[in-house]
């Protein structure tokens, strides 16, 4: 993690994967967070693009990240993450204001407890496609979310 940039929450999720809330400082007065979920090595996730992940989850602003450990700049663990941004960007501005509009970011960030919410959402949903995705590997489809 940066020196703005630091990991607010940590905890196993309802699912059983590990979850961190990241809070992000930005022009030392404005205050983000992000959501990130690990699937461990072995599942059928592990590795995967957020591309690949994104259409089969529902989560704040969409999946924007899947990456390491290292990638997050986490230590002590070797599974892959999945996440989120939950700066005021995404989702609950109107998205056809002009892009300084918007940009200008006067509404107010994502609280700590709604980030950690949509992490468990996310964790679940993940661990419910992974499920999915073996039995794909194995000769059966996956439905496409609507």
């Amino acid at each position: 993690m940066s020196r703005d940039a630091y990991i607010e929450k940590q905890w196993t999720t309802c699912s059983g994967l590990q979850a961190i809330v990241v809070a992000v400082l930005w022009e030392q007065d404005k205050l983000f967070r992000w959501g990130y979920v690990e699937v461990p090595v072995g599942h059928p996730l592990y590795k995967k693009h957020c591309h690949e992940v994104a259409p089969y989850v529902d989560v704040h602003g969409g999946l924007s990240f899947a990456g390491s450990s290292e990638e997050l700049g986490i230590e002590g663990s070797s599974g892959w993450w999945f996440g989120f941004d939950a700066s005021p960007g995404y989702g609950i501005i109107d998205r056809n204001a002009p892009w300084r509009t918007w940009y200008g970011l006067q509404h107010e960030p994502r609280q700590l407890e709604y980030v950690a919410e949509q992490c468990e959402y996310l964790a679940w949903q993940l661990r419910e496609l992974g499920e999915m995705w073996a039995a794909f590997l194995a000769g059966f489809p996956i439905p496409r979310a609507s």
